[in-house]
């Protein structure tokens, strides 16, 4: 499970949120909207203001690059560049790691891909976050 009490990313304020297992979420916007930012200052790869609480496993995992058994996957444009069958391949594996009990947390420009992966999305405008049902 990924809990985020609140995160501050530049002007992006992220409170209040819950990842729980066997959930994805996508995270949505124009292109510059600063959707790859949050996927970053969850991991802790860019300087945040705020708190993000993940178990130390998850932590562990996405810090070794999908180390055995994460709990939480952060994903930017998984499928980018790649064709419909492979595609489908890699949401298909992603589904089974959501029936498995993990979460998943990913950038897409596909409104589609969302749909059929996510219950929810963060969607990201105007410098703000919302988070929308699908």
């Amino acid at each position: 499970m990924l809990k985020i009490t609140s995160l501050k990313i530049l002007s992006l304020v992220l409170r209040n949120f819950e990842l729980p297992a066997g959930e994805a979420v996508a995270v949505t916007g124009a292109s510059g909207a600063g959707k790859s930012l949050v996927l970053r200052g969850i991991a802790d790869l860019i300087p945040n203001q705020g708190e993000v609480s993940l178990d130390d496993r998850s932590r562990a995992a996405m810090s070794g690059a999908l180390v055995q058994g994460p709990k939480v996957l952060l994903l930017d444009e998984p499928t980018s560049g790649l064709d419909g069958e492979a595609t489908m391949k890699v949401e298909k594996r992603l589904n089974r790691f959501l029936q498995d009990g993990g979460s998943v947390l990913f950038v897409t420009h596909d409104v589609e891909q969302a749909k059929r992966l996510a219950k929810r999305r963060l969607h990201i405008a105007d410098g703000h976050i919302e988070e929308r049902i699908l």
